[in-house]
């Protein structure tokens, strides 16, 4: 064998080895597809199957939906049957629609609901409900100052809680005689947190316990009626310092101790202290009050 034949040989076996090499590449890239390939078809099987299960789902709900829809289509015909009556007993509705119901009822009436049953008072005595009813009327409160008086406690801290947050100018709380009183007790110390207000007339309302220091701070307060109560012990110094208050008449009630002796009311016109039980001298201070008109003070021992 000539040099030529063998390096003929030489190429053909190399080009032998060559092919071989190719021929296990390509046997392993047909197994990884294969495990590719089986790999996700039991993925798509597994899909498959929990999307039938879902269908299968879906259509019992659907059967459902269409029982209870075809149910209600049959009470409904009932309840259009006219030779048929439905009554419904406002007070056997649910306590939420009784408060939403009756929160667009106006503050000022609201609360005499309460005697139709005892569902009612419970439920129109809450806070919650109180919240809801004065939101309600939000733009009316300033109308509302002369239930003040008859409102719960609850009424009373939201109504002061939303003319302080809001800055509703409340301007008069009035009492006078010729209204019937409707609270007993003591002064409601709650008054003293609404800042806009300017006169403040307590007449006749069986009011009890002593005059809170807490007045002072009502500083655009020009005019101040305590008269025929039952206001008890020594009338707080506090009171001469307000500085726009123009009438204070503090008359018939069963205050005792000693005038205060600070009067800085620059604008004071009246000064009715009479019919008390008021020890000691006039103060001097009073005779600097330039704008006085009527001053009593009567009755002091």
């Amino acid at each position: 064998m000539d040099s030529a034949q063998l390096q003929l040989l030489q190429e053909i076996q190399s080009q032998l080895s060559d092919i071989q090499s190719r021929i296990s590449a390509i046997e392993r890239n047909q197994a990884v597809l294969k495990s590719s390939t089986e790999s996700h078809f039991t993925t798509l099987s597994a899909t498959a199957t929990a999307h039938q299960n879902t269908l299968k789902s879906l259509e019992y709900t659907i059967a459902d939906i269409h029982h209870e829809s075809r149910e209600t289509s049959a009470r409904l015909n009932l309840l259009v049957n006219g030779s048929r009556k439905h009554y419904t007993r406002i007070t056997q509705l649910p306590d939420e629609l009784i408060a939403q119901i009756f929160a667009w009822i106006n503050p000022k009436t609201v609360l005499k609901y309460k005697r139709i049953s005892k569902s009612f008072r419970a439920t129109l005595s809450t806070k919650h409900f109180a919240i809801a009813n004065l939101k309600t009327f939000r733009y009316q409160l300033s109308s509302c100052w002369q239930t003040w008086l008859v409102w719960p406690k609850e009424y009373q801290d939201e109504f002061v809680e939303r003319t302080c947050r809001f800055k509703t100018c409340i301007s008069l709380l009035r009492m006078p005689w010729y209204e019937k009183p409707y609270r007993y007790g003591s002064f409601p110390e709650r008054i003293c947190t609404l800042q806009n207000l300017t006169e403040l007339i307590f007449e006749r309302q069986r009011l009890t316990g002593c005059i809170p220091p807490a007045i002072c701070e009502l500083k655009q307060l020009h005019t101040l009626v305590l008269s025929r109560n039952r206001f008890q012990g020594p009338i707080p110094e506090q009171l001469g310092t307000i500085p726009a208050l123009k009438i204070l008449d503090l008359c018939y009630n069963l205050l005792n101790g000693v005038i205060p002796v600070t009067w800085e009311c620059e604008f004071l016109e009246r000064l009715i202290l009479s019919h008390n039980f008021l020890t000691g001298e006039i103060p001097s201070s009073i005779c600097n009050l330039k704008h006085l008109e009527i001053l009593k003070v009567n009755s002091i021992s």
